[in-house]
C-alpha cells in the first residue's frame, strides 16, 4: 500500500483519538492496528503512529484506555520491531525529559507512571524474542530513569513499588547481557548528571540483589556513590528528600568505610556551606544508612545541634528530625553520651549565649531527639541519668515557664523506662524540691504533675507494679493538690493540677486504699464538662490515664454505670484534638482485652449513646492552626470510637451480643451512617455473630425498644431501617400493625382546620383573635361562604394578603399599638391557654401520626 493511501486513512485519527468514550478509543486504536497489519506499510506510517500514541498521555487516564493502547504498542514492538524503536523511544525520552522538568504532583507522577510502562511494554516485545539488537540504549535507559524520577519524585509508595515491579519484569523477562546495558549507559553519564541517575542506580541495585547478582553492582560501587554525592549532596539548590528515599538501596549496599570516607566528608562539607540547603537531605541520609554511625555521631551532631537554634523554623524543624534519626543509628554509650553533652554544652552557651526561650526550647526538644539511641539496658541506666540531672540543673536555673516545661518534656522522655521497668532514682528528690518550691508557678506544676503520672505509667506496664520508695515519698503532696482542687472546684489551672496529681496518687496506690476510694467519689467535680472543655491536651491525656487506671483497678467505681469516669473517657475519646483521641483509643483498647471486660465495653457503648443522644460534646481550643475548628465531632471520629469500644472479640456469646445490640444507636448516628451506611452489619461480623440470626434472637428486645417506644429522630430512624432490611420476617408483622393503629385513631378525625391552624401557630401567639372583645381585625369568622361579589376562597386570600401587609407596617414602626384594657388582657390570656392545650394535644397526635407514616414508608421501601 502506498505511503499516502496508509496516511490519508491515518488522517483523522489524530483528532478521533482524543474521544472520551471507552468504545470509541478502543475502536479507533483496532483501526490503527488494522492499518497497520495491511501489506506494504512503511516507517513513516509508524512514525506517525507513534506521534499520536504519545498525544494519548495526558488523555487516556483509565486502566481499560491505558491497556488499550499497551496492546497497540506491544504489536508495533512485534511487528515493526526496528522502526517501532527508532521512532518512539525518542518520542518517550523527549516525554521524559519535560515531566521531569515539571513540578511533582499527583498528575505527574501518574503521567510518568503510564509512559514508564510503555517503554516496559517495548522492552519486552522487542528484546525477548529476538538476538538481533539495533537499539538506541541511551535514548532507552535515560527515558527510563527520568520517568522513574518523575514517580520518585512525588514520594507516593505504592506507586515506587509499582514502577519499580515494571522494569524489574522487563529486566527480568531479558538476558543479563541487554540488561546490563542499563549500567553501562547509567556509568557512562557524568557524575553530576542528576537524581535521575542516583534513582535508577538504585532500582538496579535493588534488581541485583533480587537475582542473586551482586557482585555486578559491586564493581560499580564507587561510582554510584560519586554520583550520589554530586548528584544529591554537593548542590546548591535544596533536594528533593523524595529522592533520596528512593535511593533506599543504594544507600543500604554501602559499608561504614565507604561512609566514613566519602559520604561523611561531603555531608560535613555541604552542611558548612549551606545547612539550610541540605539539612532535611542529611536527615534522609541518616534514616536510610544500614550502618552505625557510631564512629561520625558527634562529628555530624554538632553541626546539627547548633541548627537546632537556626532562625528559620523549617531548618530547626528539619535539624530536630534528622538528630533523632542520627540518634537511631547511634549503639555506643561513649557517642550518645557525647551527644547529650554538646547539646547541654549549647544550651549553657558554648556557641554563644542563648538569649531567646525560643532558642533554649528548641535545644532541649534536641535534648530529647537523643533519647532514641539503640544502647543496652546498663548503658541506657547511666545515660537515663546523666540527662536527669543536666535537666535538674535546668529547672534550678531556669525561671521561664515554657522553658521549664520544655526541660520536662526532656526529662520524661530520658525517664521513659524502656528496657528498665523502674523511674530515674533522682526523680523524686526532683519532683519534691521543686514542688514544694513557692514559686513554681501552676502551669509549671500541672507539668511536673503529668511528668510524675507519666514515668509511674510506664514503670507500671513494665513492671506490673505500682510503686517504688522513692516515689511513695510524694503523696503527701499530690493528696494536698487534689484537696485543693475540690476546694476551688472554678480555678481551671488548680483542677487541672489536681486531675494529674489523681492520676499519679491511683498509679502509687498498691492495693485500692480506702483514702484514695474517698477521693475517688470526688471524681465527678474533677472530670466535669467545663473542666474538661477547659483542659489543656497535656491535661487531657492525663484524664486518659486517670479513667483507665480507675477502670482497671477500683472495681467499686467501675460497677457504678452512671459513673463520671465512663463519661470523661467518653469525651476525651472524641475529643476535637487528635493526639488525645488517638491516645484514648488505644488505652480503652488495651483496657478491654480481656475476656471479663465486657461489662465495662457495655458501660462505655451505653455512655456513647448517652453523650451523643445530648449532642453536647464539649469543644477543646484546637492548637494546630491548620485543622479545621468548626465541628467538634465527625462522623469518623464517632466511628472509630465505636470500633475501639467493640475491638476486644473473645467476649463470651452472651455478652458479644450484648454488645452488639447496646451500639446499635452509635453506629446510626446520623454523622455515622454519612461514613458507612453498613457499619452495624460489619461491627456484627467482626464479633463472629450473624446479623439477621441476631436481630431474630433479640427481637421482643428490639421490637419494646425500637418499634413500640418509637419516637421520630434521624438516629432510631437509621436503627429501624437496619432492623427491617436485617430480618424483615420478625420485625415488619410488629411495624405494620403499629402503623395501621396510628393511622386509624379516631383523634385524627375529630382535628378540625382551626385546630390545625392553631397547633401551626408558634406558641405564644394568638391565632384566633374574633375572641378578644373590641378587635376588629379578623373578619373570617363572619365571612360568608357564599357571596355574588366574592367567593369564600378569595375572601380568606385577601384577609391573608391584609394581614400581611398590617405585619410588615407594624415591623416599620408605621402602626401605633393601641393599649389593650383589662378585659382585653384577660380575654387574650385565657384564649392563650386553650389555644395551648389545643397544640399540646395536637403535638402527641402529630409525634403518632409520624411514627405511622414512618413505619408506611420503610416497609413499602
Amino acid at each position: 500500500m502506498a505511503d499516502s493511501e496508509v496516511l490519508k486513512r491515518l488522517k483523522d485519527i489524530p483528532f478521533k483519538i482524543q474521544t472520551a468514550s471507552l468504545k470509541g478509543r478502543r475502536e479507533v486504536l483496532e483501526e490503527i492496528q488494522n492499518v497497520l497489519s495491511t501489506p506494504g506499510i512503511t516507517e513513516p506510517a509508524v512514525r506517525f503512529v507513534c506521534r499520536v500514541v504519545a498525544s494519548t498521555l495526558h488523555r487516556y487516564r483509565d486502566s481499560t484506555s491505558q491497556s488499550y493502547v499497551k496492546s497497540l504498542l506491544a504489536y508495533l514492538a512485534t511487528n515493526h520491531r526496528e522502526w517501532t524503536l527508532r521512532n518512539l523511544l525518542p518520542v518517550l525520552l523527549e516525554i521524559s525529559e519535560q515531566l521531569k522538568n515539571t513540578a511533582t504532583s499527583k498528575s505527574i507522577c501518574q503521567s510518568g507512571l503510564y509512559a514508564l510502562r510503555w517503554s516496559t511494554v517495548v522492552v519486552q516485545n522487542s528484546l525477548t524474542a529476538t538476538e538481533e539488537d539495533g537499539v538506541d540504549y541511551n535514548s532507552l535507559v535515560l527515558s527510563q530513569a527520568n520517568l522513574l524520577a518523575v514517580v520518585t519524585a512525588y514520594g507516593d509508595k505504592r506507586k515506587n513499588d509499582k514502577a519499580y515491579s515494571m522494569l524489574h519484569t522487563s529486566w527480568c523477562a531479558i538476558s543479563k547481557q541487554r540488561w546490563s546495558k542499563w549500567l553501562e549507559v547509567l556509568v557512562a553519564q557524568a557524575a553530576d548528571s542528576g537524581p535521575h541517575v542516583c534513582v535508577a542506580f538504585s532500582a538496579l541495585c535493588r534488581h541485583c540483589k533480587q537475582v542473586g547478582d551482586e557482585d555486578t553492582i559491586a564493581q560499580h560501587k564507587t561510582r554510584m556513590l560519586e554520583s550520589f554525592i554530586k548528584s544529591l549532596i554537593s548542590v546548591k539548590c535544596r533536594p528533593n528528600a523524595n529522592y533520596i528515599k528512593g535511593c533506599w538501596d543504594l544507600l543500604h549496599i554501602l559499608n561504614c568505610n565507604e561512609v566514613h570516607e566519602n559520604l561523611l566528608p561531603a555531608l560535613q562539607k555541604a552542611m558548612l556551606r549551606s545547612p539550610e540547603t541540605i539539612i532535611q537531605a542529611v536527615g534522609e541520609v541518616m534514616a536510610n544508612l544500614d550502618v552505625d554511625l557510631d564512629g561520625i555521631a558527634i562529628d555530624i551532631g554538632k553541626s546539627l545541634i547548633v541548627n537546632l537554634h537556626s532562625k528559620d523554623p523549617w531548618v530547626r524543624d528539619e535539624a530536630l528530625a534528622a538528630l533523632s534519626r542520627l540518634a537511631q543509628r547511634c549503639s555506643s554509650a561513649a557517642a550518645a553520651q557525647a551527644l547529650l553533652d554538646h547539646a547541654f554544652a549549647e544550651y549553657n552557651g558554648a556557641g554563644g549565649k542563648l538569649t531567646s526561650s525560643e532558642d533554649k526550647i528548641a535545644v532541649l526538644n534536641g535534648v530529647s531527639a537523643l533519647s532514641s539511641v539503640r544502647v543496652s539496658a546498663e548503658e541506657r541506666e547511666q545515660l537515663s541519668s546523666a540527662a536527669s540531672a543536666q535537666c535538674a540543673r535546668v529547672l534550678d536555673s531556669e525561671s521561664h515557664d515554657r522553658t521549664l516545661c520544655g526541660a520536662l518534656l526532656a526529662l520524661r522522655t530520658w525517664a521513659r523506662p524502656r528496657p528498665r521497668p523502674r523511674p530515674p532514682p533522682h526523680l523524686a528528690h526532683i519532683l519534691k524540691k521543686n514542688l514544694s518550691a513557692k514559686n513554681t508557678s501552676q502551669v509549671v506544676r500541672i507539668a511536673y504533675m503529668s511528668l510524675l503520672s507519666h514515668v509511674l505509667r510506664d514503670a507500671k506496664a513494665g513492671s506490673g507494679e505500682a510503686a517504688e520508695p522513692e516515689t511513695d515519698t510524694l503523696r503527701p503532696l499530690l493528696l494536698s493538690a487534689v484537696d485543693k482542687a475540690v476546694q476551688q472546684p472554678l480555678q481551671h489551672l488548680v483542677v487541672s493540677e489536681g486531675i494529674c496529681a489523681l492520676a499519679s496518687l491511683v498509679l502509687l496506690d498498691k492495693g485500692g486504699s480506702r483514702e484514695l476510694l474517698s477521693r475517688a467519689a470526688l471524681l465527678p467535680s474533677l472530670l466535669h464538662d467545663r473542666v474538661l472543655a477547659a483542659a489543656s491536651d497535656d491535661v487531657l491525656i492525663q484524664v486518659v490515664l486517670l479513667c483507665r487506671t480507675v477502670l482497671e483497678d477500683y472495681p467499686n467505681v467501675a460497677s457504678e454505670q452512671n459513673s463520671a469516669v465512663y463519661r470523661a473517657f467518653i469525651l476525651v475519646m472524641l475529643s476535637p484534638v487528635k493526639s488525645v483521641r488517638t491516645t484514648a483509643i488505644e488505652e480503652v483498647k488495651s483496657l478491654l482485652a480481656k475476656e471479663d471486660r465486657a461489662s465495662l465495653a457495655r458501660y462505655l457503648v451505653l455512655k456513647l449513646n448517652e453523650v451523643l443522644e445530648e449532642g453536647k460534646i464539649f469543644s477543646s481550643k484546637e492548637k494546630s492552626p491548620t485543622e479545621e475548628k468548626g465541628s467538634d465531632v465527625t462522623g469518623k471520629m464517632i466511628l472509630d470510637c465505636v470500633q475501639a469500644l467493640c475491638s476486644y472479640r473473645d467476649y463470651p456469646v452472651v455478652d458479644a451480643q450484648s454488645l452488639a445490640i447496646d451500639v446499635l444507636p452509635s453506629c446510626h448516628h446520623p454523622l455515622v451512617v454519612a461514613v458507612n451506611g453498613r457499619a452495624w452489619h460489619k461491627l456484627v461480623c467482626y464479633l463472629r455473630l450473624e446479623p439477621k440470626k441476631l436481630v431474630g434472637q433479640y427481637a421482643n428486645n428490639l421490637k419494646n425498644t425500637y418499634i413500640n417506644g418509637y419516637t421520630p429522630n434521624e438516629t432510631l430512624s437509621n436503627v429501624v431501617s437496619t432492623l427491617v432490611a436485617t430480618n424483615a420476617e420478625v420485625i415488619a408483622g410488629s411495624a405494620i400493625q403499629i402503623a395501621l393503629q396510628t393511622l386509624q385513631d379516631a383523634e385524627l378525625l375529630r382535628v378540625t382546620r382551626d385546630e390545625y391552624f392553631t397547633y401551626l401557630t408558634p406558641d405564644g401567639e394568638l391565632y384566633d383573635k374574633s375572641s378578644v372583645p373590641g378587635n376588629e381585625d379578623s373578619k373570617e369568622m363572619n365571612m360568608k361562604r357564599e357571596s355574588k361579589a366574592y367567593s369564600y376562597k378569595d375572601q380568606l386570600e385577601e384577609l391573608q394578603l391584609r394581614r400581611e401587609l398590617e405585619e410588615k407596617r407594624r415591623k416599620e414602626g408605621k402602626i401605633k399599638e393601641v393599649p389593650l384594657t383589662a378585659k382585653q388582657k384577660e380575654a387574650i390570656k385565657a384564649q392563650l391557654a386553650k389555644e395551648s392545650a389545643i397544640r399540646q394535644r395536637l403535638s402527641v397526635v402529630s409525634i403518632s401520626t409520624k411514627s405511622g407514616m414512618f413505619w408506611k414508608i420503610k416497609l413499602y421501601k
